[in-house]
């Protein structure tokens, strides 16, 4: 027994904070209510066509990826709560991934892990920002390799940019980064 805790103990401490960070996100998001924002975000999803929506989005805060997400469960009738389970899912497949490849000491992780980012605001309360943490980490994870997966990195880079307005800086520069990366390649050539 000794031995398997010795081999496995960073698969064990991975599953106990997994598990912690479940069962807390889980008992806010059954307990949330929606505010108003979020109702309405909802209701233009459910009640408006795919390019209603796009045209509602000059009125509304965000942009029209957040509100597509939630159109197929909004129009096929499920209650208003699922959005607030769809923020938890992504903070799940975030949380899952900083445990697996975030090349930080525990210490960090669980810094990042209970957050009031990740531990409430992202997970609970619906709203696009729970997005922006999963987009970044596998943006980071395939940032080594981004010349193999270009398309792929920039899905992931135009997904970032309909996250939220906040996100735009953050996508310039990661833009003007590869831009003046090829300028300099090329002009030693």
């Amino acid at each position: 027994m000794k031995e398997f805790l010795k081999r496995n103990k960073e698969k064990i401490f991975n599953i106990i904070i997994f598990l912690i960070y479940v069962i807390i996100t889980g008992i806010t998001v059954i307990n949330h209510e929606a505010y108003e924002d979020e109702a309405q975000s909802w209701l233009i999803s459910r009640d408006l066509s795919f390019g209603g929506i796009i045209n509602q989005m000059k009125y509304e805060g965000h942009s029209f990826l957040w509100y597509f997400i939630m159109a197929p469960f909004a129009k096929l009738g499920f209650p208003i709560q699922v959005q607030s389970v769809i923020s938890w899912i992504f903070c799940l497949v975030s949380v899952f991934l900083i445990l697996k490849k975030a090349p930080f000491n525990k210490f960090i992780k669980v810094l990042v892990i209970f957050s009031a980012g990740l531990l409430y605001f992202y997970s609970s309360i619906a709203r696009p920002y729970c997005m922006i943490p999963l987009l970044l980490i596998l943006i980071s994870i395939i940032y080594q390799e981004k010349e193999k997966k270009t398309y792929l990195y920039a899905i992931l880079i135009a997904l970032l940019a309909n996250t939220h307005l906040i996100m735009l800086p953050t996508v310039r520069n990661v833009n003007y980064t590869i831009l003046g990366k090829i300028y300099f390649l090329n002009k030693k050539d």
